[in-house]
């Protein structure tokens, strides 16, 4: 392997930036444009919320289709991004940190008083550098907030008793950092059982949701047969984490609900629910007449043919009874060591 030729392959060139640019300026575009639902987002501290619309699959198929009109009259090649994958990935490197450092110094200097975008400067940089000075810093209109940020609260309970050792000791009280009005304010925010029950709040309302999402980017298996099934018991884990009463964990649901309708949920999640035999043979299957009716909305759609559609419909039948293949002994005993896909596909 040439060395020198795969680290030249780094080198940022002024096409790929123009390519980068290109798709950002369409995301902004399309997310100011296109329609959407607008949804709230969570109370602030100062009372005021921040309304976030809903367009971005509309922005994906928009995008892909503009893509396939590009490539069909040769206006850009099917391969660009894997060309220039290496380009790619050093000037979308250099962006982050160049943006990363605008939010930075913006933020420091920042006199807005509200709870988006007031400075919280704590003095030490790597810590503003990369969780940032502001809550939901801005521009022109678009939300520049990363949100995986919020996974570090895990991290900040579990060592809760260190830190409030650490503010109460007298190597902190004497120290430079501990008599400025930031170390104070700090201090006060350690100390109070308020900030460690929002904390506990927030983890055990997120985490069902993170599991979500590291179903979904796992490559162990096919997330398709298990985002349905995911969400519904993520749902059911955060209203038991809080204590099972219905106004603790009403406002969530109803932001999961709305989030899940608008950008998420498609026949084909219900389909692919519908077809997994580890939910279709379970004791636990959702009786919902949306997953029936999401099966037929995607059979309908990739099965014109109406005759081959009543055979697929006959050997649902088979499926869900469990006659034939399906009830055969080995058939049951790797129902749960197989992805949907492979055990449907010997058996249908």
């Amino acid at each position: 392997m040439d060395v020198g030729a795969f680290l030249h392959s780094f080198l940022p060139s002024w096409s790929s930036a123009g390519i980068l640019l290109s798709y950002l300026v369409y995301l902004a575009l399309a997310g100011a444009i296109l329609p959407g639902k607008n949804v709230p987002g969570a109370v602030l501290s100062d009372g005021t919320r921040l309304h976030y619309r809903c367009n971005g699959l509309a922005s994906l198929f928009i995008l892909m289709a503009l893509l396939g009109i590009g490539v069909s009259v040769r206006l850009i090649s099917p391969t660009v991004i894997a060309d220039r994958g290496p380009e790619l990935f050093s000037v979308t490197f250099i962006f982050s940190v160049i943006v990363t450092l605008l939010l930075y110094i913006t933020g420091c200097k920042s006199h807005d008083s509200s709870s988006s975008l007031k400075a919280r400067v704590t003095g030490n940089f790597i810590h503003d550098w990369w969780f940032g000075v502001q809550l939901n810093p801005h521009f022109m209109g678009i939300d520049l907030k990363f949100a995986t940020s919020y996974l570090t609260l895990q991290s900040i309970l579990d060592v809760r008793q260190p830190l409030e050792a650490m503010f109460t000791s007298t190597q902190w009280l004497n120290s430079a950092w501990g008599k400025k009005p930031e170390g104070k304010e700090i201090r006060r925010h350690i100390l109070n059982d308020k900030f460690w029950a929002s904390v506990t709040y927030a983890i055990l309302s997120t985490r069902p949701l993170v599991q979500v999402l590291r179903l979904v980017d796992a490559e162990k298996k096919p997330a398709m047969g298990f985002i349905y099934n995911a969400m519904d018991e993520a749902k059911e884990l955060i209203a038991h984490n809080l204590g099972g009463e219905e106004a603790s964990y009403r406002e969530i649901w109803d932001i999961i609900d709305v989030r899940w309708e608008v950008q998420l949920h498609r026949h084909l999640h219900a389909a692919a629910y519908y077809l997994n035999p580890q939910f279709q043979y379970s004791e636990r299957k959702s009786s919902n007449p949306e997953v029936k009716l999401g099966l037929y909305h995607c059979m309908e759609r990739l099965i014109p043919d109406l005759t081959v559609r009543e055979i697929a419909d006959l050997q649902l039948v088979l499926f869900r009874n469990r006659e034939g293949f399906f009830g055969l002994h080995a058939a049951k005993s790797t129902i749960a060591k197989r992805s949907p896909d492979s055990f449907l596909s010997e058996r249908v």
